[in-house]
């Protein structure tokens, strides 16, 4: 299929914090007179925080292994005690050049350009075509695959059996990338990830009932 480049502008709007404004750990501390015009905007930057941080993060991680060494990137992100698996899911979402995120779609979309494409130009292509089309991440998935827009009934479609083979090909897939690392996790990675594995132990449960 030749998908053709179309002009969706990526709307980058800038979120600043307004002079004055101190955020610790517990509060945001506001200045004693300030301006509506600047509370709104604090208003606009936290609202993108809620919806942009995991995207924000990336960025900064890709940066540091861009410009900094491996070393000391490593201690960095170990004493932020990013989970493992965080880690793994912010270098997918930065494999996506900003500038190529539409605003229209959503940071699964781009985890599946940055797991599925295989470069920066077939990113840009897929994820302008699901802004334009309205395709949902699991149909920008399947497209991507086809090489083709896919659309999925999901009133109509029933579970099969190549859905079930693909988790697993993605857990072993992930199973082997580990390796024995998984030896050297502190407690909290190890219970981050359990707690991510438990969905699928506890649907097992109710499958083998």
């Amino acid at each position: 299929m030749n998908l053709q480049m179309k002009n969706t502008p990526n709307t980058l709007t800038k979120y600043t914090v307004p002079q004055g404004v101190v955020a610790t750990k517990t509060a945001l501390i506001l200045p004693e007179k300030m301006e509506g015009e600047d509370w709104a905007r604090l208003g606009q930057y936290l609202r993108a925080a809620t919806d942009s941080l995991e995207l924000w993060q990336a960025d900064w991680l890709k940066y540091g292994k861009q410009n900094y060494t491996a070393e000391f990137v490593s201690s960095v992100v170990g004493q932020l005690e990013f989970p493992m698996h965080g880690i793994e899911r912010l270098e997918l979402l930065g494999e996506v050049l900003p500038q190529h995120r539409p605003a229209e779609v959503t940071k699964e979309h781009i985890l599946v350009a940055g797991k599925r494409c295989t470069d920066d130009k077939e990113r840009e292509v897929w994820l302008n075509t699901a802004a334009i089309e309205g395709l949902s991440p699991r149909e920008l998935q399947a497209s991507i695959r086809a090489h083709e827009v896919i659309r999925i009934d999901m009133d109509k479609r029933t579970v099969s059996m190549p859905s079930t083979y693909a988790v697993q090909r993605e857990f072993r897939a992930w199973r082997k990338e580990i390796g024995d690392a998984w030896k050297k996790w502190d407690d909290q990675d190890r219970q981050d990830v359990a707690e991510t594995l438990k969905e699928i132990a506890d649907f097992w449960a109710e499958l083998t009932q």
